[in-house]
């Protein structure tokens, strides 16, 4: 309904990351009950962990605590079931923050633990995540070789798999715009390899997809986290700061100019 009221003449998606049960992976839960003592205190312990110094009434420019989902803990049997994964994924919070203030040392064993768990259903995206961050930790201290290593190892665990929910967003979005005559840009996310997309998307028309794979890691090497990043809440990366979103919107840029270019020249034969 969309592509027919705008009538776009090209469809750019970066899309996947939140798909299905990976939108939260610590809980699935509603916060639409603010004022229950259980949201308020973890509010203030979000606020306090994070250095946001937020107060009621404060604001929260980004939306940090206000999309923190704990409003209610799992149960099972009447007993608080926090299993390992929920427990790893708050970990994870806390070394991401590590590494943004260059404490590597405290960083680097408890993410060396978690890059070393289990590859196992829900167990995996944590561990996938914790191998990221460990990326990052090298690559931030200078240390290429391990993080060219870990690097490796990470690929390998995004592989070509897609969630299955992605590919089925992109397989009916790709059909829809495939059937209007209109080019689909498609933008992988951050220092993620273009591969897993590359594969998704391969035989479709009319498709250009946007690497952003080189361009952040290179960043990674030889600047501070903080300059691209806000957070690395994926692992690799995270939501992207004004320069970090100028990198993004340069790539996708050079891409759809490549894209009119194309066009232009042949209608013009």
């Amino acid at each position: 309904a969309m592509l027919d009221q705008h009538r776009p003449d090209i469809v750019v998606t970066m899309m996947g990351i939140n798909d299905g049960p990976l939108a939260d992976p610590l809980y699935t839960v509603s916060s639409s009950s603010p004022s229950l003592r259980v949201w308020k205190l973890a509010k203030v312990l979000y606020a306090s962990l994070f250095r946001e110094g937020l107060e009621d009434g404060a604001v929260d420019p980004d939306g940090r605590v206000e999309s923190l989902q704990v409003a209610e803990i799992p149960h099972v049997d009447g007993k608080i079931a926090i299993g390992l994964p929920h427990l790893t994924m708050l970990s994870l919070k806390l070394t991401g923050e590590m590494l943004f203030d260059g404490r590597f040392e405290e960083a680097e064993p408890i993410l060396i633990r978690h890059a070393n768990g289990s590859l196992e259903g829900a167990q995996r995206w944590p561990t996938t995540w914790a191998v990221g961050q460990l990326v990052m930790l090298y690559y931030q201290r200078g240390d290429e070789v391990e993080g060219a290593k870990y690097y490796e190892r990470y690929r390998e665990l995004i592989d070509v798999r897609q969630n299955p929910k992605t590919t089925t967003n992109y397989t009916i979005l790709k059909k829809l715009v495939a059937q209007r005559g209109l080019p689909l840009v498609a933008v992988q996310y951050p220092g993620r390899s273009i591969a897993p997309l590359k594969h998704l998307l391969q035989g479709a028309p009319n498709v250009a997809l946007v690497d952003n794979e080189a361009t952040f890691m290179d960043e990674v090497k030889t600047g501070p986290l903080r300059k691209v990043y806000r957070d690395l809440f994926a692992g690799s990366f995270g939501h992207l700061t004004p320069y970090g979103n100028e990198l993004l919107a340069t790539n996708v840029a050079d891409v759809i100019f490549d894209l009119v270019q194309y066009s232009v020249a042949v209608s013009d034969e």
